[in-house]
């Protein structure tokens, strides 16, 4: 019974690993992803025959800067947080 416990434990530390770092990749994704689109409109609008179109834009793109730079905080600390937890748990299993 000990092998099973054993790869099953093994495997909970693998998946807390990988859900770990896809759910900071998705983050940082959907937020490159976001600034991306935003800025290909600021830029047609800039090019259009109303560049005026493109000041919201930029200043929605600002906004939105602003709020990646917080969740990019928010994410640090939150993948501290995780880490140390699961560094923890490893730790006090051979104890």
């Amino acid at each position: 019974m000990a092998p099973f416990i054993i790869l099953i434990e093994f495997v909970s530390y693998i998946a807390r690993a990988v859900s770990l770092g896809m759910r900071l990749f998705a983050n940082m994704f959907a937020g490159h992803s976001l600034v991306k689109i935003l800025m290909s409109f600021a830029w047609l609008f800039l090019n259009s025959a109303l560049p005026i179109l493109g000041i919201p834009v930029i200043i929605l793109l600002l906004g939105i800067f602003m709020m990646e730079v917080g969740i990019a905080y928010l994410q640090s600390y939150v993948f501290s947080a995780l880490v140390a937890m699961y560094m923890e748990d490893a730790i006090s299993l051979g104890h």
